[in-house]
């Protein structure tokens, strides 16, 4: 399997490679001059030197109307003007407040050091360009299979497939002893771990899915049950200071083996009602102690695997 699994990446290299050339035949992808040609990491950096690395960037592209939307997604995805890989583009199914149409297309694949001007001036070929909004992507998602070929099947069936409004990319995940894991980037915000079930239960059955990312506290318990009571109820799915959305409690994604430790997601409501990341860190704090002996306590940006996030140039 893992020969397999070797053999189908290397197929995809190729067939990426392909892809990357197809925005060429429409003509308006190629309508302004190339930017620079992407650079290579600073000599010397390794892949796990995060000074530079960057995490990748989605843009939202608003056009007057939703027929210049629809030129936009027709005649631009594939097109590889940014220089690191074919852009991604898909309809933004939710109407924009200005226009009041489905005018926006979502765009995966741009350069994180492209600035606002270059984007627009690319994007307006199509039509009118009224807004532009970068996201920083900050979230994946983590599925657990109950075997191995349920996880190579999801791998093959959902990399590149769409999930609310992003092309979703699909690894496997090799830090495990068996491949029954997947790690899925290109997640908006609206995706939770039960639409993630939901779009990967085609592909076998799954034992645990869960979201990731963005501002996260870590919390280390003393004792393993002191961390399994602070992930149920009263504590997990609470809403504190009158905040609009719950905080997750869970398992971090890289410490399943350290039973002691959880961390709280849904923070960037709560963040708000806070004077500062000091009332944040006591609030949560306050909270969660109810649980049991905390002995640590980080609150920080929870980083990208890896593999997902983009070199810089230098």
């Amino acid at each position: 399997r893992r020969a397999a699994l070797a053999a189908s990446a290397a197929a995809a290299v190729c067939l990426w490679a392909a892809w990357s050339q197809v925005g060429t035949h429409r003509g308006l992808a190629n309508a302004m001059p190339p930017p620079p040609a992407a650079r290579q990491p600073a000599p010397g950096s390794t892949a796990g030197d995060l000074k530079h690395m960057a995490r990748p960037a989605w843009w939202e592209i608003v056009y007057k109307t939703r027929a210049q939307a629809d030129v936009a997604h027709n005649a631009l995805a594939g097109s590889t003007h940014f220089g690191r890989a074919a852009l991604q583009i898909t309809h933004n199914e939710v109407d924009d407040e200005a226009t009041g149409e489905l005018s926006t297309v979502n765009v995966q694949n741009i350069d994180p050091e492209r600035t606002e001007a270059e984007v627009v001036e690319f994007f307006k070929q199509c039509g009118d360009v009224v807004g532009a909004k970068r996201h920083d992507e900050v979230r994946f998602g983590l599925v657990v299979f109950k075997d191995e070929d349920s996880a190579f099947r999801a791998k093959n069936m959902f990399d590149g497939s769409e999930l609310l409004g992003l092309k979703l990319r699909v690894e496997m995940d090799s830090t495990l002893d068996s491949l029954t894991r997947v790690i899925v980037h290109g997640l908006t915000g609206a995706v939770f771990w039960q639409q993630l079930r939901e779009h990967f239960k085609a592909a076998g059955p799954i034992r645990v899915t869960t979201v990731h990312g963005g501002l996260t506290a870590r919390v280390t318990f003393k004792r393993a049950e002191e961390a399994k009571a602070a992930r149920s109820k009263p504590f997990d799915l609470a809403r504190l200071m009158g905040s609009r959305r719950p905080i997750n409690i869970d398992v971090p994604w890289d410490r399943y083996s350290q039973e002691r430790v959880v961390r709280i997601r849904r923070l960037e409501d709560l963040e708000t009602k806070c004077a500062g990341r000091g009332e944040l860190e006591d609030v949560l704090r306050k909270h969660v102690g109810g649980a049991g002996e905390i002995v640590e306590f980080l609150l920080e940006e929870e980083q990208l695997p890896l593999e997902f996030m983009v070199p810089l140039r230098p």
